[in-house]
């Protein structure tokens, strides 16, 4: 899966890696990143979710933790490890705010960064769980799309409490816009929607503002509107046109998203 917001979230986060050179750092964090993984695989056959937690827990401090978590969330999605994955992204955002909320009037930095990462756990999480993806052999239950509708609200939460700039305002609203799409929820999702597209335009992201008008547009089709399939069509024909990095990524993901909830609509 794709989505343009983890480059920046991985960027943002290497901040509070060790203090180790480029290469270095990058080495250390592939072999770690492999034995955890390899690790809290072979736990989880075990059915024993305090097992898991208790592990990763004694892995190091809240900053390793962190890191840990927020790769996990990343690593088990990639191994279509559901259930694990949100357990491992509620036990990192816990954690997070927790140890946030202890430091905060000692390292306000630190406590800064720990609230920055659990928002872009609860970002990852909601992106994770939400089904219009159509990656192959990801089976997301009506539990895991409930626990990314609460992640994606509490991303926004945190993302307008740390005064976030408007591009990033649109992506969570995006995201919360993207949910209640997929539980048939149009109005709540055309809202998202309308708001997102209003901060990106603030932003100056014109491709990312297409893409809302065609989920907006997409909304409008699910609801029933015929006028808003033509609508729909000339967005996406606008994206394959544009130049942008990630406009035809985003056409793409508008036909598939159509084709997922057009489906889930008629059953």
């Amino acid at each position: 899966m794709k989505y343009v917001t983890l480059v920046l979230i991985s960027f943002v986060f290497s901040t509070l890696v060790s203090q180790l050179s480029a290469n270095e750092k990058e080495q250390a964090r592939k072999e770690t990143r492999a034995e955890v993984l390899k690790k809290v695989l072979e736990l989880q056959t075990k059915n024993d979710s305090g097992v898991i937690v208790k592990y990763i827990q004694g892995l190091g401090d809240s900053k390793v933790i962190a890191q840990t978590c927020f790769d996990l969330i990343m690593d088990l999605y990639n191994q279509k490890s559901i259930d694990t994955m949100i357990l491992v992204g509620k036990t990192g955002i816990d954690l997070c705010l927790a140890q946030a909320e202890r430091i905060k009037e000692k390292e306000p930095i630190q406590s800064q960064r720990l609230r920055r990462i659990a928002q872009m756990m609860a970002f990852n999480l909601a992106a994770n769980t939400w089904p219009g993806w159509g990656e192959q052999g990801i089976t997301l239950n009506s539990e895991h799309q409930k626990f990314g509708l609460e992640m994606a609200l509490l991303d926004y939460k945190m993302a307008t409490d740390m005064d976030y700039p408007p591009d990033k305002i649109a992506n969570s609203l995006w995201i919360i816009g993207a949910h209640y799409l997929a539980k048939a929820e149009y109005a709540e999702a055309r809202s998202m929607f309308e708001q997102a597209k209003t901060k990106a335009e603030k932003a100056g992201q014109p491709d990312f503002v297409l893409m809302l008008e065609g989920y907006r547009n997409m909304t409008d089709v699910l609801s029933g509107s015929e006028t808003a399939r033509s609508e729909l069509s000339r967005t996406v024909n606008a994206l394959r046109q544009s130049q942008g990095e990630d406009a035809l990524f985003f056409a793409d993901q508008l036909e598939t998203a159509l084709t997922i909830f057009q489906k889930e609509s008629q059953k």
